[in-house]
């Protein structure tokens, strides 16, 4: 299990360390590259990986007023580093003095509380007051070191034909509704973790099959509305499932939800957290003219969520 730091002060000093620098929305498979640079170097110099990331974003500290959508709350950073297996992380909380200190007291910072030997960053990688640090900052600050820098070119993807894999690419990706692809760029399928609450009741009631609503934080992106094929994770299994994101015109919603029906489960969700998991776009939203419409077309995503299985 990896071990979490919410300072720099409290991490590990008497250790060698590469550091891998990032915020790391989503930690897709360019982020996983910066990762894997760093284990690579540790285990070449017999030292530990830490990544040191940010939570939440910068600009959400510095402007409060805009709101900035993620590919992940904390929770599923913490997850996603978890799983690539790294001895331990730094997950700092900005604040406005934090962010207006120069490039170079940052660096002093990492320097003063962590024996480093490696650090490795993406190639766009910025810090410090208005993001003014760069990757020539971190040479120079240890060019009389010996401490391995090493900067790791952007990724592309011929899923977005050949362009530059990023956050931003992938948010748009999933407004779009495109999240087969978002997740070959992500390396892992995405995900939203959140609360059952209290719905309408319409699933159990009119048309036969019960959906638990998701209440989601206000940070995660929700992908485009439409029917798709999802997975929920929960007691430590995974149930195949369908999902439907919109204002269900039929019925004439005012809210947007999150509706769910889980194949092959029964039982009370309500005040429960769970995570789910998109696979593919079945179709948009659609107005249908009676319940028996709606129905078969729930019948249909069904067909098409069993493929998965």
């Amino acid at each position: 299990m990896m071990k979490l730091y919410p300072s720099l002060e409290v991490a590990p000093k008497r250790e060698p360390v590469v550091v891998a620098l990032g915020f790391f929305d989503g930690l897709h498979i360019g982020h996983q590259r910066v990762i894997e640079e760093a284990k690579n170097i540790a285990r070449e110099v017999s030292a530990k990986v830490c990544v040191i990331t940010f939570y939440p974003h910068p600009r959400t500290v510095l402007m409060p007023s805009e709101h900035i959508y993620l590919l992940g709350n904390r929770e599923e950073k913490i997850e996603l580093l978890q799983n690539l297996k790294v001895d331990f992380g730094v997950l700092l909380t900005p604040t406005v003095s934090f962010l207006q200190m120069s490039p170079d007291s940052f660096l002093r910072l990492l320097d003063k509380n962590l024996e480093l030997v490696g650090i490795v960053s993406g190639e766009n990688f910025t810090f410090g007051r208005e993001a003014s640090g760069t990757v020539k900052n971190i040479k120079e600050y240890f060019k009389n070191r010996k401490i391995k820098i090493s900067t790791i070119p952007l990724t592309s993807s011929a899923a977005i034909n050949g362009d530059i894999i990023s956050s931003t690419i992938i948010r748009k990706l999933l407004l779009q509704g495109q999240v087969k692809n978002a997740n070959k760029l992500l390396g892992h399928a995405y995900s939203l973790r959140g609360k059952v609450v209290h719905g309408i009741r319409r699933g159990h009631d009119i048309t036969g099959y019960p959906t638990v609503n998701l209440q989601t934080d206000s940070v995660q992106l929700i992908p485009k509305d439409g029917g798709y094929v999802t997975y929920v994770d929960l007691q430590n299994k995974r149930y195949l499932s369908v999902t439907n994101i919109g204002k269900n015109p039929t019925f004439e919603n005012k809210e947007r939800t999150i509706e769910t029906f889980i194949m092959d489960f029964q039982g009370d969700l309500y005040e429960q957290d769970i995570r789910l998991t998109f696979i593919e776009r079945l179709r948009g939203e659609i107005k249908f003219l009676s319940v028996g419409e709606l129905i078969r077309q729930i019948q249909l995503d069904i067909e098409q969520a069993n493929k998965y299985k």
